[in-house]
């Protein structure tokens, strides 16, 4: 017979994903009817000769999307319905491993379990579905560089972050909730300073953008905006893609 918390939380899981595959349905016929009361003007306006394919391109990408979320909460669920991962969990607690060591290599484990997991969709989507509408501009060399980093980094923040918050719950165990929402809070906020500076240089080459056409455009954008912008720089994304890319970062 099948535990009550396991059919809750099979409820919850493939709940939450009927919820969104059927909110993705939605947004594609809302988008695709979109598109074609505007074909005109995107023709004309965006020089998009053949805005079918910007349908055909959100249909797929968002499909592909939907079925790799399918496939992980099924994943998850079987772990835990099959009991393996309350083996994992036990096995784990017979060893000598300090608790908080031993809620780290669950961490890390998941950490690297979605990598490996959400490596073949990456691939597909990347070398499949971005090369087939002439996005794609990376490298397989270039890719794997990528995840690696992207894993590496995983495992630091499973590590230190995930590592602090067990140390606070074994400590702290009356007011855990508290201090680790803290603790999760200033880290959050430390980021929109590490990431700028130390994260996002790992993946792309960053070049101050200081004058020119392009940088009076933005700084014209912003000042419409209400915005103050003291920083511009122009990064190398299209290494990776062809796609139009821009963001910003930090306090205001």
């Amino acid at each position: 017979m099948v535990a009550t918390p396991v059919v809750i939380l099979g409820v919850l899981l493939f709940g939450v994903q009927l919820l969104y595959s059927g909110l993705d349905l939605i947004n594609l016929r809302y988008g695709a009817e979109k598109l074609r009361s505007a074909e005109s003007w995107i023709k004309s306006r965006l020089e998009v000769s053949t805005p079918e394919k910007m349908i055909e391109y959100q249909r797929i990408t968002t499909i592909t999307s939907r079925i790799q979320s399918w496939v992980t909460v099924v994943i998850v669920f079987a772990l835990v319905a099959s009991g393996s991962y309350g083996t994992i969990i036990t096995r784990l607690t017979e060893t000598s491993i300090p608790v908080v060591a031993q809620g780290i290599t669950v961490l890390a484990g998941a950490v690297v379990g979605s990598q490996l997991l959400s490596a073949p969709f990456d691939l597909y989507e990347t070398f499949v579905i971005e090369e087939r509408y002439g996005f794609n501009n990376q490298t397989p060399l270039l890719w794997l560089r990528d995840r690696c980093i992207g894993t590496a980094l995983g495992l630091i923040a499973a590590g230190l972050i995930g590592g602090a918050v067990l140390v606070i719950i074994d400590r702290l165990p009356q007011i855990w909730p508290l201090v680790g929402w803290a603790v999760v809070m200033t880290v959050s906020i430390l980021m929109m300073i590490i990431y700028p500076r130390v994260v996002a240089p790992l993946f792309n080459e960053f070049e101050p953008l200081n004058s020119g056409s392009v940088r009076e455009a933005v700084d014209d954008v912003f000042d419409q905006a209400g915005f103050h912008c003291e920083q511009v720089y122009e990064m190398d994304a299209s290494k990776r893609s062809s796609h139009s890319n821009a963001y910003f970062i930090g306090f205001g």
